[in-house]
């Protein structure tokens, strides 16, 4: 239930757990940043025009993984409301425009994930799944496909 869009947790309720709580009004013109892993939640006062957008900097990107991960192995849990690995490869992509310091956060993100894939694509040899293919093309994906093409051997770009 924690992971539904429609969980209201009742400030006192918090507090007995143990929860630092905080509380503002936020006024015209000003913003308000949640940080990571932070429970919020909101009500209006009336007519309202409100507008929020989703920002990251390049050292809240482990923090995503570690939310994929929790959406992922929590029973019950949404949908994340974007792909992480989409954000990953989008940011690779344009890594030739990219400082140093942000391509050297996306290269370690990227290389956890490759890491990632290649586990689970070997528990899946390890319970009997035979062949693996690309879902978008339908070709065949090699054993070491993945490290080959992202991998610390392979041509992997970075800071």
């Amino acid at each position: 239930l924690m992971y539904k869009m429609v969980t209201m947790v009742p400030p006192g309720e918090a507090v007995r757990a143990g929860v630092r709580v905080c509380r503002l009004l936020q006024k015209p013109g000003t913003f308000v940043v949640t940080w990571p892993r932070a429970y919020h939640a909101g009500f209006s006062h009336g007519v309202n025009c409100a507008e929020s957008s989703n920002f990251a900097t390049p050292d809240w990107l482990p923090w995503g993984r570690q939310s994929v991960e929790i959406f992922r192995t929590t029973r019950g849990a949404r949908l994340p409301c974007f792909t992480h690995e989409l954000l990953l490869t989008t940011l690779a992509r344009k890594a030739a425009t990219l400082s140093a310091h942000i391509s050297s956060w996306v290269e370690s993100e990227l290389r956890s994930l490759v890491r990632e894939e290649e586990r689970l694509h070997a528990a899946l040899r390890e319970r009997g799944v035979a062949a693996l293919v690309d879902a978008a093309s339908g070709a065949p994906l090699d054993a070491g496909a993945v490290g080959e093409e992202g991998g610390e051997e392979g041509g992997g770009r970075g800071g």
